[in-house]
């Protein structure tokens, strides 16, 4: 059977240049004029707009401060927050856990970026382990959903980003500490935002590429009509990366291992998305 090629170029429909907005993601929108220290999730809920407690964490919920609290000074703004997890008298480790709500839902199987800042904090005597902070993506605003990212941050304020196919068609960015159970921790969040990655390419910057064949079987090669370095991504459909590879002008990838069905990618160049697309591995059987 003769290869499918498919030769595919950036084109932005309305619906691309649509962008989500994390409502609150820097924590300025409250109504507080003094530090929210320990509160119930229920407090915390009812302080703060478009962001919602959820932790198990009983003994602390999530924190929100400012520089005029003894527990350092935000990344931007005059808010940030404060999510950790400890030890709960008598049944043991418990964490915070907050969703942030966006204003327009995210498209599954779409890619995005998500930017924050973070740090592990020890100021005022705060627990100082250096433990991973989950990311998820969620329809609801008291569920975690599906985890999408997770890191360790360091002991100073850190801008980072990561980027995902979306697993759902989910309207909250969800975070939580990883507890591990074997010490506590007190992470401090502000800035998160997020980037509808297809809206990083200018339409006068447009990319070439084909991706052959397609359907595929054991072979697949992405051929792009530049010499720039370039990063690949594969994603499954639940949004597991599988593969990430650079290269320069074309890659060509063994893909025995790869199981039947649909897939996603992202080729990244200088920092930027700059194609996204889908492609299919045939069932050989």
């Amino acid at each position: 059977m003769k290869n499918l090629l498919l030769s595919l170029t950036i084109l932005f429909s309305s619906s691309f240049c649509m962008s989500q907005t994390i409502i609150n993601g820097n924590f300025e929108i409250n109504s507080l004029s003094s530090c929210l220290i320990n509160p119930s999730n229920t407090t915390y809920n009812n302080s703060i707009s478009n962001s919602f407690a959820f932790g198990d964490y009983f003994f602390s919920g999530p924190d929100l401060l400012k520089s005029t609290c003894p527990y350092g000074s935000p990344a931007n703004g005059t808010w940030f927050l404060g999510i950790g997890y400890g030890t709960q008298p008598g049944v043991g480790f418990r964490s915070d856990a907050i969703s942030l709500e966006i204003d327009m839902n995210l498209v599954q199987g779409n890619s995005y970026t998500i930017r924050y800042f973070d740090k592990v904090s020890t100021d005022g005597g705060g627990a100082g382990g250096l433990i991973p902070l989950q990311f998820g993506l969620s329809t609801e605003s008291l569920s975690f959903g599906t985890l999408i990212h997770s890191s360790v941050p360091s002991y100073s304020w850190t801008e980072r980003s990561f980027t995902f196919v979306a697993p759902s068609n989910g309207n909250f960015i969800t975070l939580k500490p990883l507890v591990t159970g074997t010490t506590g921790s007190w992470i401090h969040v502000d800035n998160i935002r997020i980037e509808n990655t297809l809206g990083l390419v200018d339409e006068s910057h447009e990319t070439e590429i084909a991706s052959f064949p397609n359907p595929f079987s054991n072979y697949l090669t992405f051929k792009l009509n530049n010499n720039d370095l370039s990063e690949l991504r594969i994603f499954d459909l639940t949004g597991r990366e599988i593969m990430k590879k650079e290269f320069i002008n074309e890659l060509t990838l063994e893909t025995f291992d790869f199981n039947p069905g649909l897939y996603f990618y992202t080729i990244t160049s200088e920092s930027r998305i700059v194609k996204k697309g889908k492609i299919l591995k045939k069932d050989t059987i």
